[in-house]
């Protein structure tokens, strides 16, 4: 089948056409040092917040992350240049209002 063929059954059966989201992983790394909790920050480079500490994370890049975990292990190696071996995904977040910029 092709693009058109397929964009029309699209059509046909009412599917809704929807906008490409944006989508974002955050990555919470938590160490005890000192007897004490610890989490690991990073201090924004760029808007929004620039100057702020945030978790590190970053957007999904759809053409290179297969997967959550891939994007997550990227962008902590790219922010942080940590290298995780083992990361678990604790929860999933989100809503219209979450970033600024969209």
């Amino acid at each position: 089948m092709n693009n058109t063929e397929e964009g029309k059954s699209l059509k046909e059966c009412g599917a809704p056409v929807f906008s490409q989201p944006c989508v974002a992983v955050d990555i919470v790394i938590f160490t005890i040092f000192n007897e004490q909790l610890h989490v690991l920050t990073v201090e924004r480079s760029s808007l929004p917040y620039k100057g702020y500490w945030s978790l590190v994370g970053g957007y999904i890049d759809i053409y290179q992350d297969k997967n959550l975990e891939e994007t997550a292990k990227r962008k902590l190696e790219e922010k942080t240049g940590v290298k995780a071996p083992y990361l678990e995904q604790f929860e999933t977040i989100g809503n219209a209002t979450r970033d600024p910029r969209g």
